[in-house]
């Protein structure tokens, strides 16, 4: 997939063949040989599959994936320990304002729109700053194969929202543990 396509000349010769190309089941196999040895007893046929050669062919291509995969989903787990960490330090820094506001008649969803919003600012901004590296990356590394898809704006816009959605989560867990206790509680120490 590196390279392009080379053009191709088939040339008939009537000597021995020195190689063919048969597409059969795996199992017919056994076959293909006791025909090959029938006709030609003194050469020795080497036969091999052709996807296994791509494999290994790929084989450096795969292995980048699964590592890719592997570091971005550690990274996206450290991202949300992170998140929650700054999270729950948000929440129990603003515990008594948050029990104040309980007491004037604020809703859960209020509380949560409030405290959620600093931080999908945030995600926004970074979001917002890695788009284009993203795509200028991305781009590069498709251009190495001869023949490649374009990014297009949805492909980069997906996983924003699931980073969003993940903030999300992660942060409405926190506010809604502090949201959900005793006003009084919070208040009392003051």
């Amino acid at each position: 997939m590196h390279n392009p396509i080379a053009p191709l000349v088939m040339v008939y010769r009537s000597m021995k063949p020195m190689s063919l190309l048969i597409k059969i089941n795996p199992n017919d196999l056994k076959y293909v040989q006791d025909t090959w040895h029938a006709y030609y007893p003194d050469i020795p046929l080497d036969s091999k599959f052709l996807d296994e050669d791509f494999n290994a062919v790929y084989q450096k291509d795969l292995t980048s994936i699964k590592l890719f995969n592997y570091f971005t989903a550690l990274s996206i787990l450290i991202a949300c320990l992170g998140l929650y960490g700054l999270a729950y330090l948000v929440a129990t820094q603003r515990t008594k304002e948050i029990g104040i506001r309980k007491v004037l008649g604020a809703a859960l969803q209020q509380l949560l729109v409030l405290l959620a919003k600093d931080f999908m600012k945030l995600v926004a901004v970074a979001s917002v700053l890695a788009l284009p590296l993203t795509w200028y990356i991305m781009n590069q590394w498709l251009n190495s194969y001869a023949y490649h898809i374009a990014v297009s704006w949805w492909q980069l816009l997906l996983p924003v929202m699931a980073i969003l959605l993940i903030a999300l989560v992660v942060i409405s867990y926190q506010i809604v543990k502090v949201a959900v206790n005793n006003p009084v509680k919070s208040l009392k120490s003051e």
